[in-house]
């Protein structure tokens, strides 16, 4: 989930792989939180559909985003990034702000 500190539009997201092959990805999206939603894509827009270069782990993956996501001061999206070895930072308990900056808090 990101929460805006601020109005922000979210155009692209970068990440690191476990491997370096070309690969489908997709990005889907949901305004507000993602709790209850996990289960199928009922509720999910898909925003991103292609092959990507993965860059493995020391070069950041970047997925620029055929739709970008408005997100208004004080609300929420939430995020499903779907691609093979995807490395991801998990808080210690679900719902903990994993890295934030001044314009948003990651979870």
């Amino acid at each position: 989930e990101i929460k805006a500190r601020e109005d922000v539009t979210i155009t692209s997201f970068s990440f690191f792989t476990g491997s370096t092959s070309k690969s489908l990805t997709e990005v889907w999206t949901r305004y507000g939180s993602y709790e209850g939603y996990t289960a199928n894509n009922y509720g999910w827009e898909k925003i991103y559909d292609g092959k990507i270069e993965l860059g493995g782990t020391s070069l950041l993956t970047v997925v620029k985003l055929k739709t970008s996501v408005y997100i208004q001061e004080g609300e929420t999206a939430s995020f499903y990034i779907v691609s093979p070895g995807i490395i991801s930072v998990k808080a210690k308990k679900e719902g903990e702000t994993v890295a934030q900056d001044d314009a948003i808090e990651l979870y």
